[in-house]
C-alpha cells in the first residue's frame, strides 16, 4: 500500500494505489493482489493529531472513515472505524483469520528521481523479550502523544508535562483501545510508576526538537532488555548483561 499525503495551495490533498485486501491469519489487514491506477482522497480533513479520510480502495473497509495517525518522523500507522456488522462480515468473508486487527503499519519512504517510492523495509515494534505486551504499547503511545504535542506548541515535551497537559489522556483514548500501565487506571501512580516493574526514562534535547525514551525492567536478570525509540518513532530492544545500573 502506497499512502501520499501533501500540502497543495494551503489544503490537504492525498492518494493511494490500488490493490485487494485479505486478513491474515492473526487478524492483521494485509495486501493480496496490486490493481491498476490510483484513487484520490477528496475528503482528507485534519483533527487533533490525525487526518481523517474515507476508505474508498476496495473491500473489506470500502466506506469506512480511516486515520492516518504519525508514531514519529518515520512510523505511522492507519486505523479503521470499523464497526461491529462490517466486523463480522469480514470475519465471515476471512475463516482462516482468528481475531481481527484494523491497524496497518506504515513507514515512510523517500522517492526516487522516476518520483516511485524507494524500497524501504518495515520496520514494525520488536518482540518483547519479556513476553510484556505493555512495554512497545507503551512507547508506541508516547512517540504518538509527542507528535501530537509537537503539533501544538512546536516542541516535544517530557514525560510529566504529556501527562499533566491531557495530551497522554488525549490520545491514549483516541488512537488506542488498550493504555498500558497505570495509565489507563486514572491514577495518581500515572506519575510516579507509569509502568510497574519498568524504568521508564524520557530525555530531551536542550532545544526540545528531538527527544530520547529508554525503557527497562528494574528486576535483575541475566539478559537485561532494554527497549529505545525517539521523535522517529522507530523502536529496537537490545539483550544487555546484568551489572551495575545508574537510574
Amino acid at each position: 500500500m502506497i499512502l501520499r499525503i501533501e500540502e497543495r495551495g494551503g489544503k490537504l490533498a492525498g492518494s493511494m494505489n490500488r490493490f485487494r485486501f485479505a486478513i491474515g491469519r492473526k487478524g492483521m489487514p494485509v495486501g493480496r493482489e496490486p490493481m491498476p491506477g490510483d484513487v484520490s482522497l477528496p475528503d482528507l480533513k485534519l483533527y487533533s493529531g490525525d487526518v481523517g479520510f474515507t476508505w474508498r480502495v476496495n473491500p473489506p473497509f470500502e466506506g469506512a472513515p480511516a486515520h492516518f495517525v504519525a508514531e514519529g518522523t518515520e512510523l505511522a500507522m492507519l486505523v479503521f472505524i470499523v464497526g461491529e456488522p462490517a466486523i463480522c462480515r469480514i470475519m465471515a468473508e476471512n475463516p482462516g483469520a482468528n481475531a481481527f486487527n484494523p491497524v496497518v503499519s506504515l513507514r515512510r519512504v523517500s522517492r526516487n528521481p522516476l518520483h516511485r517510492p524507494a524500497r524501504s523495509d518495515v520496520t514494525s515494534i520488536p518482540e518483547w523479550i519479556s513476553g510484556d505486551w505493555q512495554v512497545p504499547f507503551m512507547a508506541r503511545l508516547i512517540n504518538t502523544a509527542e507528535v501530537q504535542y509537537r503539533m501544538k506548541h512546536g516542541v516535544y515535551a517530557d514525560y510529566l508535562t504529556l501527562l499533566k497537559s491531557g495530551q497522554l489522556e488525549y490520545t491514549g483514548n483516541h488512537d488506542f483501545t488498550l493504555v498500558p500501565g497505570n495509565l489507563r487506571k486514572g491514577s495518581a501512580a500515572a506519575e510516579s510508576d507509569p509502568l510497574p516493574g519498568y524504568s521508564l526514562r524520557l530525555a530531551l534535547s536542550a532545544d526540545r526538537n528531538t527527544y530520547r525514551l529508554l525503557i527497562h525492567p528494574k528486576a535483575m536478570t541475566t539478559c537485561r532488555s532494554d527497549l529505545v525509540t525517539d521523535e522517529t518513532g522507530i523502536v529496537t530492544e537490545t539483550c544487555n548483561a546484568a551489572g551495575p545500573r545508574r537510574d
